[in-house]
């Protein structure tokens, strides 16, 4: 009787996943969970994402809790990483401002660790780097930047914004100062990493410091983080983002609309 409690009680009966779960691959894969969806997605995906202009439809996907979407979406992100795509999870739950929450849902994204060892940012900016034509002038600039020994993370936008010129000057010129918060996230001092991150929400914590660090700016309205991260991503790929619990946004969609209609009925 004790062999058999025992036995019992090592079973694990959480059989629900917890949305950062996405972020891990699961040992218990069964493929065939909601094949069907996944592979409709990522075909959907790869189809509508073959040219850089294209700005595809996304897809509502309805369950009831358990049904299995937290295990979908880690399979499509597993699987849009291995189609050379990024991946962006947006968890909606208490929200008070959609742009405030997607702007924090695309930093923690982008900090996720893929099977590399690479963060995401990380991989995203080294495949923009070695997407773009460098010419002879941009290659010994790169190459004496890593023959100092004193170099740190501030000569890196310095270098990858005059690449980026070159492909897209306007918007190089638009989002010159997330490309920088982008490049500070891999700093080795602790303070310039904080003041990337927290730039990158919409917060300034030291004016001085930002100033001293090359941006040229305060951080924009929240629209304009997501659009700046969203364009640097772009650049090295189609991108896949997962919007968890969007009835949060129909509810809050559907009470700002009663409150309008009530404002222009006085």
């Amino acid at each position: 009787m004790t062999a058999d409690l025992t036995a019992f009680r090592a079973v694990d009966f959480n059989w629900t996943r917890d949305l950062q779960s996405v972020w891990v691959d699961s040992p218990f894969e069964v493929s065939d969970v909601h094949k069907h969806v996944a592979d409709e997605v990522m075909e959907d995906f790869i189809l509508r994402t073959k040219s850089p202009t294209s700005n595809p439809i996304g897809r509502v996907i309805l369950g009831s809790a358990g049904a299995g979407k937290t295990h979908l979406m880690g399979n499509l992100r597993q699987r849009v990483w291995g189609s050379n795509g990024w991946f962006v999870l947006l968890d909606i739950i208490g929200i008070t401002d959609f742009w405030a929450t997607a702007a924090l849902g695309f930093v923690n994204s982008l900090h996720q660790t893929m099977p590399s060892g690479r963060t995401q940012y990380e991989a995203v900016l080294s495949r923009i780097a070695q997407k773009l034509p460098l010419d002879e002038a941009a290659r010994q600039a790169i190459a004496q930047w890593e023959r100092t020994p004193e170099r740190d993370q501030l000569g890196a936008p310095g270098l990858f914004l005059a690449l980026l010129r070159h492909a897209d000057p306007s918007n190089t010129q638009r989002y010159q100062d997330v490309v920088r918060a982008l490049l500070l996230l891999g700093s080795e001092d602790a303070d310039r990493r904080n003041l990337a991150y927290c730039w990158l929400q919409g917060l300034d914590p030291d004016e001085n410091e930002r100033r001293q660090l090359g941006f040229l700016t305060p951080p924009p309205a929240y629209p304009e983080l997501v659009r700046g991260m969203l364009w640097i991503m772009s650049l090295a790929g189609p991108t896949m983002i997962a919007v968890d619990q969007i009835d949060a946004i129909v509810s809050a969609s559907n009470l700002m609309a009663g409150l309008n209609k009530g404002q222009l009925e006085k």
